[in-house]
Formats: structure tokens, sequence, C-alpha cells
């Protein structure tokens, strides 16, 4: 849970435990704790994602997925304990 996206996914897909359609959701679901665990600023997480997508290379879907789980967390837990500026910017990326 403590890993940077790229490894995360990395260490997910070779471990072939996780469904992988549901791969990119589950590690958006789960990225706000990551963000919030480390104290994470907008760019810290714009530089992560960048990695992220990067890592994914051609396959474009677990991106995407990613993305929609991480927009579903910011919408729910909106107004919680991160900066605002986290929600405003990443919840329309």
């Amino acid at each position: 849970a403590n890993l940077p996206l790229p490894d995360k996914m990395k260490i997910y897909s070779m471990g072939g435990q996780s469904n992988p359609q549901g791969l990119g959701y589950e590690m958006g679901l789960e990225y706000v704790n990551y963000i919030r665990e480390n104290k994470m600023s907008v760019e810290d997480v714009k530089r992560e994602i960048n990695a992220f997508k990067e890592a994914c290379g051609e396959d474009s879907l677990t991106y995407i997925r990613f993305l929609k789980g991480f927009k579903t967390v910011l919408n729910a837990d909106r107004g919680k304990d991160l900066p605002e500026q986290i929600y405003t910017v990443f919840i329309d990326y």
C-alpha cells in the first residue's frame, strides 16, 4: 500500500492476484490514502500519476480505470483532510 504507483502496478501484475480489469480501479480507490499518508502536494501527485501513465505503456485502459477510481474517491471524500487543491485539481484530471 505504501509503494509509488508504478511499483505497485508491477507488483500487482506480477503477483497475478489481482483481476487485471479491476487493477486500475483498485489502485485509484487506494491512492487517496497513499496521498494522505505521504502528505503529498499537487506537484507530487502529478509527477507520480505521470510516471504511472508511462509505466502503463500501451495498457491505456489500466490508466483510465485508475483515474476513474481516483476521481470516485475524491468526489466521495471531498472536504475531509486533504488540501482542497488536491480535490480541485484532480477531480477533473
